[in-house]
């Protein structure tokens, strides 16, 4: 374990199995949650190292959960990666300039790829060993993923 936590929510069981599985391996702590109230509500008892939230949910999307994490004093420099099948109607750039998005993730997306988007957001673990602290990322910054879908970014 490298004593990272990160808060999954997305209210798709096989997406959200996907994350948990693909994360837990990578070596991260991870809790999923099935909205944005719950992963409001664990955000207030547990400080997360990374968020990951899917757009569309039920009780608060991802919108509203982007919003009140950044006006929160834990989570206004906190990464947060966004999860979305919504890519043609959404403004994306908008959300990443609006939000800070550290990346957006068109579904179906790469577990592989996406695990990559979160190690970029933290710091080398050995101390001998230097990585650039997380760099803005966009979906389009990785190889497409094996399945045909929209790019998020154009």
């Amino acid at each position: 374990m490298n004593d990272r936590y990160i808060l999954a929510a997305e209210d798709d069981a096989a997406t959200s199995k996907v994350l948990w599985y693909a994360l837990t391996n990578a070596g991260y702590s991870v809790t999923n949650v099935v909205n944005g109230v719950e992963a409001w509500e664990a955000a207030q008892l547990i400080q997360f190292d990374l968020i990951i939230t899917d757009y569309q949910m039920p009780e608060l999307n991802g919108r509203e959960l982007c919003e009140l994490l950044r006006r929160s004093e834990w989570y206004s420099g906190t990464p947060i990666i966004l999860l979305t099948a919504k890519c043609l109607e959404l403004d994306v750039r908008q959300l990443q300039d609006d939000y800070d998005l550290r990346a957006v993730f068109r579904k179906p997306f790469s577990p592989k790829d996406l695990v990559r988007a979160v190690e970029q957001c933290f710091p080398a673990l050995n101390l001998n060993q230097s990585i650039a602290p997380c760099n803005f990322l966009t979906a389009d910054s990785f190889p497409a993923s094996p399945i045909p879908s929209p790019d998020c970014t154009s």
